[in-house]
């Protein structure tokens, strides 16, 4: 949960329009990466669910360290991502510890650093990552509407959780490398959890349906 907090109150303060000042310690996402740093040093990131393998944590933890590193453009921050993804990303692109039996949606999360590191790197082992990352959504198992399987042990449930672990990923692979085509079926998946998971009295989603 820590793990989860720190990466929120880092995207909060950067969303907020909090800038981070070069060799200033008064800016509160300045001070929420120095603690990301210092808590798990050159990258290597642990959580009570997932340590020290592939996981959605530490995902989130690094859209909060980019989104500092857009907001301010340091580059020990755009470092700190790299670090993180390059002990998992081998040189032929593999992935190390992703469990691709499982099928789970949780596990392209942090395809969105992969693809941030490509962008900057250009260096094709990151893009043979993400390449294996957009075949596994392709093989995602879907509910008979279309809907992506939330992971392989909750048979025809679509979950909410999936707008964020997934869709910006596949959006940014679409648009990196020209299938626009994809879009249709990336606005499929929001569609229908708004017409599936919205509650019609309150306006609130739902967290799934199946």
């Amino acid at each position: 949960m820590r793990l989860v907090a720190a990466a929120v109150v880092l995207g909060l303060a950067v969303g907020s329009g909090t800038a981070r000042v070069v060799g200033s310690a008064d800016s509160p996402s300045e001070k929420m990466a120095e603690t990301v740093v210092k808590m798990w040093p050159a990258g290597v990131v642990t959580a009570v669910n997932h340590p020290g393998v592939w996981g959605y944590e530490e995902g989130v933890l690094l859209d909060g360290m980019a989104a500092e590193w857009h907001s301010t453009a340091v580059g020990a921050d755009f470092k700190y991502i790299k670090a993180a993804v390059d002990k998992y990303v081998a040189d032929d692109g593999t992935i190390k510890t992703f469990g691709a039996e499982a099928h789970s949606l949780d596990s392209i999360e942090m395809g969105r650093a992969v693809m941030l590191v490509y962008q900057v790197t250009q260096q094709a082992k990151y893009a043979k990552a993400a390449k294996f990352l957009e075949e596994q959504l392709a093989g995602q198992p879907r509910t008979p509407s279309g809907g992506y399987w939330q992971k392989e042990t909750y048979p025809n449930q679509m979950w909410l959780d999936g707008a964020y672990m997934a869709e910006p990923f596949r959006a940014a692979y679409a648009a990196t490398f020209q299938q626009p085509g994809d879009f249709d079926d990336i606005a499929k998946q929001l569609l229908l959890m708004d017409a599936k998971m919205r509650d019609p009295k309150t306006g609130l989603m739902k967290h799934g349906w199946g």
